[in-house]
């Protein structure tokens, strides 16, 4: 997502400064050279212990450069970055929702300050929800408002959730997840053909462990029926939702390397003619290359997410909610059923890639008119 935000912004502005939060700049570096890193430290300082903005521009502008020059050097850097700032934008996330409340609370008292020192924001690629939690609703409606644009992954969830808390439809877009257009073309099955399979094994999402060993026998079933590789697909490396974990063991040690670039992971699933996730984004890498994905949903955020891309998609994208009582055989039937129709679901998956992709660049090119 960082990458298309990335190259949208400088295809817009080719000369101008990019400047990324980061808690990782040697990643940042390796992932996408010639941005500028900015510690992500002085974000969350500055968040936690907010100075007093109200009032007139410049005056807010005036009381967050004296912050500039008292707080530590983190919250100073930060800080001044935004005084210096042109645009504030937010790449692709999931980052205002019940799931996340702390961050959901850093987001809007980012997007608050903005607003008093007089900094366009624009949210886009985002995930919106669920958001039921009345304090974070509260703050929702005295903040987002101001938001210049919002361009959002689906449309099931986020417009009505932005519309209650009073931001105009004229400022919202739903334009798909921006991370598509990195992953959009036809894949390259290979042969024997991949089933790919991937978990989240993390609260949020709702998948245990003891999920993963069932998943897995499911895999392994389907796999043999369509005499397939299995492809593990990893998403996430965080160490407390390490993706790589999930399925270890379930093939051979080295026979399928684990990619460690987006452009990788993008390749291996396009590989599959299958794939069966927990993982929102292993669907996204897997659908806008054509290829047909089963979506474990385990929690209201993960239902919200897949449920969105079977909207933007259609029926080349199934969503098992897992907490029916008849989801585990549920499956393996929808798992072999988009096999069989792979090529002819493909046609349509990439055609609604497509689509998303243009979109994603038009709600880009309207970040012109908020400076």
């Amino acid at each position: 997502m960082l990458q298309v935000c990335v190259d949208r912004l400088r295809a817009l502005w080719p000369g101008a400064d990019v400047r990324v939060l980061t808690a990782a700049p040697e990643l940042l570096a390796q992932h996408c050279p010639g941005v500028t890193p900015v510690d992500a430290a002085g974000r969350y300082g500055l968040s936690g212990t907010r100075p007093t903005t109200r009032g007139p521009r410049w005056l807010a502008r005036a009381r967050l450069a004296l912050v500039a020059r008292r707080r530590p050097p983190d919250v100073a850097a930060y800080a001044s970055e935004l005084l210096a700032a042109d645009l504030l934008a937010f790449s692709g996330r999931g980052g205002l929702t019940d799931a996340f409340p702390d961050e959901s609370r850093a987001v809007l008292d980012e997007l608050e300050l903005a607003r008093d020192i007089g900094l366009p924001t624009a949210l886009l690629g985002q995930g919106v929800g669920p958001l039921e939690d009345v304090e974070l609703n509260r703050r929702a409606a005295r903040v987002l408002p101001s938001v210049g644009l919002f361009a959002l992954r689906e449309a099931l969830r986020g417009p009505a959730i932005l519309a209650s808390a009073g931001v105009q439809a004229a400022n919202v877009v739903v334009t798909g997840d921006d991370a598509i257009e990195l992953a959009g073309g036809a894949g390259s099955p290979t042969m024997p053909p991949r089933l790919g399979i991937n978990a989240r094994v993390a609260p949020y999402a709702g998948i245990g462990v003891e999920d993963v060993a069932v998943l897995a026998q499911i895999a392994v079933r389907a796999a043999g029926r369509h005499d397939a590789e299995l492809q593990p697909i990893a998403i996430s490396a965080h160490p407390a939702e390490d993706d790589r974990k999930a399925f270890a063991g379930l093939v051979e040690p080295g026979a399928l390397p684990a990619p460690t670039t987006p452009r990788g992971v993008v390749d291996s699933i396009g590989g599959c003619r299958a794939v069966v996730v927990g993982s929102y984004h292993a669907a996204v890498f897997a659908l806008a290359q054509g290829v047909p994905a089963v979506g474990l949903a385990a929690s209201p955020y993960y239902a919200d997410k897949l449920y969105g891309l079977r909207d933007q998609f259609g029926e080349g994208c199934r969503v098992i909610d897992l907490d029916r009582p008849d989801a585990l055989d549920a499956i393996e039937p929808a798992l072999d059923d988009l096999w069989r129709r792979a090529d002819e679901l493909g046609i349509d998956l990439r055609a609604a890639a497509e689509r998303q992709v243009v979109r994603g660049r038009d709600a880009y090119a309207r970040l012109e008119t908020l400076l």
